[in-house]
């Protein structure tokens, strides 16, 4: 039996969050039509680019105490 988060055991209620809105600005510059500039592009970037780091930062911190136990 695997459970919802077993692959993905470094994920948290804050990555949820990020990610509903990431996935909400996007679908927001989609429906306006794909703008390359302008508000709705950089809230989309930002939203994406917030969400990236934040997955990067959490696998990192995760991988870094997992290493830490095995010594």
């Amino acid at each position: 039996l695997v459970t919802k988060n077993f692959y993905k055991y470094w994920w948290n209620q804050e990555l949820s969050t990020l990610k509903e809105n990431s996935i909400a600005a996007h679908k927001a510059w989609t429906e306006a039509g794909s703008p390359h500039s302008g508000d709705l592009f950089e809230e989309k970037k930002f939203a994406k680019s917030k969400y990236k780091n934040k997955v990067r930062q959490q696998k990192s911190a995760e991988q870094i105490i997992v290493c830490t136990m095995h010594f």
